[in-house]
């Protein structure tokens, strides 16, 4: 009886187990994210190294590398700072088509990942499928925050200041939008920095990440988020 009832643990946890690994397959909207594919993404992975906060562009190749036909449905992204664009439709073995992808990595710093998902159908299935491809890259800021935390009482004021770091643009601030009422900002006379400040009396309880946009007189508006720690009075 001891080794029936063993057993039928070990046989229980094996089903659980083998549940989990077929449930990671699927996405939540019921693609499948296949693990082998017969579309190929080449290169599926690249790193882009240092890149300046700005748009990146990038292209790879997808290949019908199976013995049918496929039908490219649309392409999923891991974010809003990306847009990606495939020719949609019947992709015969042994053809080709570019998928190209623009990344957004303004307001962002530091080692940075997004995903592109190609979903597809197989001739004759109505199991929707994806293959994934991948963009690393380091982030380096053209603006510095400082400093990038503030820590405030109730009813009290902090201010920091907002940069230009980078060496290769020589553009100037010229305006400056928070979207939260509890900030109130000001360039320098000389447009190479920023002064902000934060009051709490306007501040409000769950508000998300900050997010600050600085105007210049180049094109483009680099974006931070500043993160607050607000300390309350007990």
């Amino acid at each position: 009886m001891q080794f029936d009832r063993r057993s039928l643990f070990f046989s229980i946890l094996g089903a659980a187990f083998l549940l989990c690994a077929v449930g990671v397959l699927f996405l939540s909207d019921g693609v499948e994210r296949q693990r082998v594919s017969s579309l190929d993404i080449s290169p599926g992975t690249v790193d882009l190294g240092n890149v300046s906060q700005g748009t990146s562009c990038v292209r790879t190749t997808v290949s019908n590398i199976g013995s049918g036909d496929l039908d490219i449905l649309y392409v999923t992204k891991g974010c809003d700072c990306t847009s990606a664009k495939i020719t949609k439709g019947l992709l015969k073995p042994g053809e080709k088509r570019d998928l190209e992808v623009e990344w957004d990595t303004r307001g962002r710093r530091g080692n940075d990942k997004t995903e592109i998902g190609v979903i597809f159908l197989r001739k004759g299935s109505d199991k929707k499928e994806a293959t994934w491809f991948s963009i690393s890259s380091r982030v380096i800021p053209e603006f510095d925050v400082s400093p990038d935390r503030l820590e405030c009482d109730q009813n009290t004021s902090q201010t920091f200041t907002v940069s230009i770091i980078s060496e290769k643009n020589a553009y100037r601030i010229v305006d400056t939008q928070i979207n939260h009422p509890a900030f109130m900002a000001s360039v320098s006379e000389e447009g190479d920095s920023a002064k902000v400040t934060f009051s709490s009396e306007k501040w409000q309880e769950g508000f998300g990440p900050i997010r600050m946009t600085l105007k210049t007189d180049c094109e483009g508006e680099p974006e931070f988020r500043v993160p607050i720690i607000l300390k309350r009075n007990q």
